[in-house]
């Protein structure tokens, strides 16, 4: 894993976030840490994995569970959907990951703009982090991140970690 520094929230404008930031948040093939607040996550706090209901990120669930286990922290899996059928692909999922040597593991179900919605979230349960997939999208102007993980390295007060979409 990486681990970036990144300027505190309000302190440039999101554009400005720096490149090393934003260019290492792309091409990384290991997942990218982004840590904007003073001291360290507490590391039986709750952790939040953000999940796509419609194109899961297995490696983000994957990699979440791990590390939550390791900890012996609680992990909450945050489905952003207003779909109840796409909740219930979730649940199934989570099924496959439940058991061995798993977290505390709880579902939120919640519909909005998903990085809102995530940081919303992580200030309720004071969560120690958030992980979310990290697709690469190409554009006329050349690489940039997705809408959600920009969001969050540019707003949230949490440490946010992408995982590279596999």
């Amino acid at each position: 894993m990486l681990v970036l520094g990144a300027p505190r929230v309000g302190a440039i404008a999101p554009h400005g976030l720096g490149k090393t930031v934003q260019h290492t948040s792309f091409r990384s093939p290991a997942p990218v840490a982004i840590v904007r607040s003073p001291g360290g996550p507490v590391a039986t706090a709750p952790m939040i994995v953000g999940l796509d209901p419609v194109d899961c990120n297995l490696a983000a669930v994957d990699w979440s569970f791990a590390i939550a286990g390791r900890l012996d922290a609680p992990l909450e899996v945050v489905a952003v959907s207003d779909r109840t059928e796409a909740v219930d692909a979730v649940e199934r999922l989570l099924e496959k990951f439940v058991g061995r040597d798993s977290p505390l593991v709880d579902l939120f179900q919640t519909d909005g703009d998903p990085a809102e919605e995530l940081m919303a979230r992580a200030a309720e349960i004071d969560a120690s982090v958030i992980v979310v997939g990290q697709k690469r999208r190409h554009n006329i102007g050349g690489r940039v991140l997705g809408h959600i993980p920009s969001k969050l390295i540019y707003q949230s007060q949490h440490p946010v970690i992408l995982l590279p979409h596999t």
